[in-house]
């Protein structure tokens, strides 16, 4: 069981989304990379998986924008948690 309560998480998960979507506009592919874990997994449909630094910072540079961009996050909801990690799905527009 978590000593860390709901909001704690929810606004921990909340704020690394925020780092991740912001570094992700900017086109800051070092920045979105350092949100994964080492052996960290993107998988966007259409778009294929990539597992590790690596794969991630080759991809992200593949996608860095080419105009300014931004992406909003709604509907974020946590589903579990525990003291070292949080499970938490969102939409994205």
């Amino acid at each position: 069981m978590s000593t860390k309560t709901f909001a704690d998480v929810a606004e921990g998960v909340r704020a690394a989304i925020a780092v991740y979507t912001q570094a992700l506009d900017d086109g800051r592919t070092d920045d979105v990379v350092a949100t994964f874990c080492a052996d960290g997994v993107c998988e966007i449909p259409g778009m294929g998986t990539h597992q590790g630094h690596d794969a991630l910072r080759a991809a992200y540079t593949k996608w860095r924008p080419r105009r300014p961009q931004r992406h909003l996050v709604l509907n974020t909801a946590v589903t579990g948690w525990s003291d070292d990690e949080a499970s938490a799905t969102s939409d994205v527009i």
